[in-house]
């Protein structure tokens, strides 16, 4: 469900690409995440480290 929503609005609007984050509690939830939305070249690679799926810990360190 959640990867045709975002391929939906990718779809519409492919700048949002860049703007949409999907933020998880858990570390195992986002690695599954990031597994599930690859079907569909979403997340954002910068040095190797997903930048768009993630915990809210790591969102934290990246964008303060």
């Amino acid at each position: 469900m959640l990867k045709d929503m975002i391929l939906k609005k990718i779809q519409e609007n492919p700048g949002l690409a860049i703007e949409i984050y999907v933020i998880t509690p858990f570390r195992n939830v986002a690695y599954q995440l990031i597994k599930l939305l690859n079907q569909i070249h979403f997340p954002i690679r910068e040095d190797g480290k997903v930048m768009n799926i993630g915990t809210m810990k790591l969102y934290e360190l990246f964008y303060p």
